[in-house]
């Protein structure tokens, strides 16, 4: 008995929805705009985030040593730099791979390249790579390695400060986000408000029926969950 109650439910939930069926195609065409609104912002929040932290990662302090330091040095200075809690990580790069990079890099520098090859030694020394745990913290890593004293032993610190541009990037993220949670907003409630009229609509169109199936005894579960499943209906559309 409860399977044929729930199937003729679904029936007349089914016919409700055809038989209004231009103003249930706006119903299910609000709902796909307000879904895609919302899917938009999260795909648009997605590559935001990619793109600031794509960037983030990019920001770092390298410092470059004079080629005289000895390289055992370099890496406990390395390693105790690690343990300081702003620093992320720590990496040692050595004047054999400084000189394969930066040969890379001047590929097509022809002058550039036979100046090295007539230097009989690497000019270039080894340097440490630091990473901060977060890109606030890259001006607290900079006092400090200031207050190491070991200027005498540097050729130069780069700061690859992004820190702009990154700001730019968030800027735009939240503003898009702003702007995706207003429209986003807006979709939603026109799409409750549209299943509600039209649900109201089938109510009235009906509403001689629902008479009859009042004074035939039909209980308020029987005669409400057409409308119930009705809303289901275009809801599941509009996800499709």
């Amino acid at each position: 008995m409860f399977f044929i109650s729930l199937f003729r439910v679904i029936r007349f939930a089914i016919q409700n929805f055809l038989r209004n069926f231009w103003l249930s195609l706006v119903t299910v065409t609000i709902i796909i705009l307000a879904l895609f609104s919302f899917t938009l912002l999260m795909g648009v929040n997605a590559v935001a985030d990619a793109a600031v932290s794509s960037v983030e990662q990019q920001v770092d302090l390298t410092l470059y040593f004079e080629p005289a330091l000895v390289e055992d040095d370099l890496i406990v200075l390395g390693k105790s730099i690690t343990d300081w809690p702003e620093v992320a990580s720590v990496d040692y790069v050595s004047p054999a791979e400084a000189l394969e990079n930066f040969t890379a890099v001047h590929a097509n520098d022809p002058l550039i390249l036979e100046s090295l090859a007539e230097l009989e030694n690497n000019p270039l020394g080894g340097s440490l790579v630091i990473q901060a745990v977060d890109l606030a913290e890259y001006n607290n890593i900079v006092i400090r390695v200031d207050a190491l004293g070991i200027d005498e032993f540097l050729q130069k610190k780069d700061f690859q400060n992004h820190e702009v541009i990154i700001s730019k990037l968030r800027s735009v993220r939240d503003k898009v986000n702003q702007i995706g949670i207003v429209i986003s907003s807006v979709f939603v409630a026109i799409a409750v408000l549209v299943v509600f009229n039209t649900i109201r609509m089938g109510i009235f169109t009906r509403r001689e029926e629902i008479g009859i199936m009042r004074l035939v005894g039909a209980s308020n579960w029987y005669i409400r969950m057409p409308f119930v499943f009705e809303g289901v209906l275009y809801t599941t559309l509009g996800v499709i």
